[in-house]
């Protein structure tokens, strides 16, 4: 029997979709846009539609190769997940792959590593989301998705203490357009280098984690995390005990002058 997963953006049918998401896309590698109203994937990857407003209501296949990305609104099955008091990250796990074809599988991810993140499990959280380190970002219907995963993934490591890891993920994303995630992500980084500095008291990596903190400052300066960025390189250049600290607190004094950050200094 030929297996395929129908998914539909019409309301009362598979998606409950609000008029506005009334639809789906189907971008092709050649850089054309389908808007869908069902989408039918096949167990092989391939798809097949229905094109929005088509009073016909003709069936036209595409195949996978052929696609670059696809999306529908989000699937009344997470939706169920979501709201659910008894979920489980086994349960995100597999809708993630029940709806991959069409780029819900960060958003799952995330979800169920959150779940294992507040039973404490911190290698299972990262299991999870390491399973999107390969993944393709052409989507930017995701990328919010995807960036808060990568996030996590960050911050699970430095609790972990692999530090290593964290810093190549926290690089991914400073690749972000969003500039709330890319200061994030810079953040994190300095976060990861300043923890695996430890009690080493490291100059080079206590140097290279003020430089990340201090380009979350200079690249994002209406940031909220700006003062905290600029107090966080002024302490890791304290600790290398190296003079430039003292430029750290000037700008943080000079832009911040009534902020909590800036009166630390005194």
């Amino acid at each position: 029997m030929k297996k395929t997963l129908i998914l539909t953006a019409a309301a009362g049918m598979l998606f409950a979709a609000s008029p506005a998401f009334a639809q789906g896309i189907i971008t092709k590698k050649d850089g054309s846009e389908i808007k869908a109203a069902t989408i039918e994937v096949s167990a092989k990857g391939d798809y097949r539609y229905m094109e929005q407003g088509d009073k016909t209501k003709a069936w036209k296949s595409i195949k996978k190769n052929d696609v670059k990305w696809a999306w529908l609104p989000m699937p009344k099955e997470i939706k169920q997940l979501d709201k659910s008091a008894s979920r489980s990250a086994a349960d995100y796990v597999k809708l993630a792959e029940e709806f991959k074809a069409v780029s819900w599988e960060p958003y799952c991810l995330y979800q169920a590593a959150k779940i294992e993140l507040a039973a404490g499990h911190k290698q299972e959280a990262a299991a999870i989301l390491e399973k999107l380190q390969e993944y393709k970002r052409v989507n930017p219907k995701n990328e919010e998705h995807l960036m808060n995963a990568y996030e996590l993934l960050v911050r699970t490591y430095i609790e972990l203490g692999a530090f290593d890891k964290a810093v190549p993920v926290a690089d991914a994303l400073v690749e972000s357009p969003n500039d709330n995630v890319a200061c994030s992500a810079l953040m994190a980084k300095g976060d990861a280098l300043k923890a695996k500095a430890g009690n080493s008291g490291d100059k080079e990596t206590l140097k290279a984690a003020a430089l990340a903190y201090f380009e979350a400052a200079l690249l994002f300066p209406k940031s909220e995390k700006n003062a905290a960025a600029l107090l966080a390189a002024y302490k890791c250049m304290m600790d290398a005990k190296d003079a430039r600290a003292q430029k750290f607190a000037e700008i943080l004094k000079k832009n911040h002058p009534k902020s909590p950050e800036a009166a630390s200094l005194k």
